[in-house]
Protein backbone atom coordinates (compact mmCIF):
# COMPACT_ATOMS: atom_id res chain seq x y z
CA UNK A 1 0.00 0.00 0.00
CA UNK A 2 1.45 3.36 -0.92
CA UNK A 3 2.00 6.04 1.69
CA UNK A 4 -0.72 8.41 0.51
CA UNK A 5 -3.37 5.68 0.58
CA UNK A 6 -2.18 4.56 4.02
CA UNK A 7 -2.38 8.13 5.32
CA UNK A 8 -5.92 8.47 3.98
CA UNK A 9 -6.89 5.17 5.62
CA UNK A 10 -5.44 6.34 8.94
CA UNK A 11 -7.24 9.68 8.74
CA UNK A 12 -10.58 8.03 7.96
CA UNK A 13 -10.14 5.93 11.12
CA UNK A 14 -9.25 8.97 13.22
CA UNK A 15 -12.37 10.79 12.03
CA UNK A 16 -14.35 7.82 13.30
CA UNK A 17 -16.00 6.59 10.12
CA UNK A 18 -17.49 3.13 10.14
CA UNK A 19 -15.40 0.46 8.36
CA UNK A 20 -17.91 0.26 5.49
CA UNK A 21 -17.80 4.06 5.01
CA UNK A 22 -14.01 3.94 4.94
CA UNK A 23 -14.13 1.28 2.23
CA UNK A 24 -16.60 3.31 0.18
CA UNK A 25 -14.34 6.39 0.32
CA UNK A 26 -11.29 4.37 -0.69
CA UNK A 27 -13.15 2.67 -3.55
CA UNK A 28 -14.25 6.04 -4.93
CA UNK A 29 -10.67 7.32 -4.83
CA UNK A 30 -9.42 4.14 -6.54
CA UNK A 31 -12.00 4.48 -9.32
CA UNK A 32 -11.20 8.15 -9.79
CA UNK A 33 -7.48 7.40 -10.01
CA UNK A 34 -8.09 4.58 -12.48
CA UNK A 35 -10.21 6.81 -14.67
CA UNK A 36 -7.57 9.51 -14.81
CA UNK A 37 -4.88 6.91 -15.71
CA UNK A 38 -2.59 8.26 -13.02
CA UNK A 39 -1.66 6.92 -9.64
CA UNK A 40 -2.81 8.67 -6.49
CA UNK A 41 0.82 9.53 -5.76
CA UNK A 42 1.00 11.50 -9.01
CA UNK A 43 -2.03 13.56 -7.95
CA UNK A 44 -0.14 14.70 -4.88
CA UNK A 45 2.42 16.54 -7.03
CA UNK A 46 -0.19 18.38 -9.04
Amino acid sequence: MNTLRQRMTDELKVVGLAPRSQQVYLNVIDRLAARSWRSIEEWKTR
